[in-house]
């Protein structure tokens, strides 16, 4: 009955679920890598994926 109350809850006006960028609200964009074009550039990605699966942040 909780988890029916909860989704009922959670949905809006049109009965639509959040999506996930709703559901993080303010943390999008907040948070900064320093790495401004990992989008473009392949191998600054493959190496801070890499040094993420590591521990490491740089």
């Amino acid at each position: 009955m909780r988890d029916i109350l909860a989704e009922a809850l959670a949905r809006d006006a049109d009965g639509q679920l959040p999506s996930c960028a709703e559901l993080a609200g303010d943390l999008v964009g907040a948070f900064r890598s320093g790495r401004k074009d990992l989008a473009t550039n392949k191998e600054l990605l493959r190496d801070a994926m890499l040094a993420d699966a590591a521990g490491g942040h740089r």
